[in-house]
């Protein structure tokens, strides 16, 4: 990591000689500013601050600027996403199991018990015991 910081610290430092500090990030290859890293992750530039000082994306400081690594900012926003995608199915699963009858709900659970749950000796269900459907019919409805 040194190694990397000093190679990104002296180019950095070569460019700002010549170029204004935002230009800088972009022409060290693979590293951009936080508020370009809030941009790919749809934050706002405080927010995206927060992800930095809180070290969920790989980022350093040459002088007063933090870059950001542009991959470390892309897979974060994946990361989010996918978070996000999940939470909302199992909103819409915790959506359609409130709207079962309670006659859906108990066939529901009928079709999910285990041969312990129905009082059978386990040893000699194991033999004829097949793993339920879920009832997506009912929760399809």
């Amino acid at each position: 990591m040194r190694t990397v910081v000093f190679v990104l610290f002296k180019e950095a430092h070569f460019y700002a000689d010549v170029l204004p500090v935002t230009l800088v990030a972009h022409r060290v290859g693979g590293w951009v500013t936080t508020k370009e890293a809030a941009r790919i992750c749809g934050l706002e530039w405080p927010t995206m601050s927060q992800v930095v000082y809180s070290k969920r994306v790989k980022a350093v400081r040459i002088g007063g600027i933090i870059l950001v690594e542009k991959e470390s900012a892309e897979t974060y926003r994946k990361e989010q996403e996918s978070k996000k995608s999940a939470k909302d199915r199992e909103k819409v699963l915790h959506e359609k199991l409130a709207s079962l009858t309670p006659e859906q709900l108990e066939a529901l659970l009928k079709q999910i018990e285990t041969p312990a749950d129905q009082g059978i000796d386990a040893s000699k269900a194991d033999a004829e015991w097949k793993e339920p459907e879920l009832g997506q019919e009912l929760l399809e409805s």
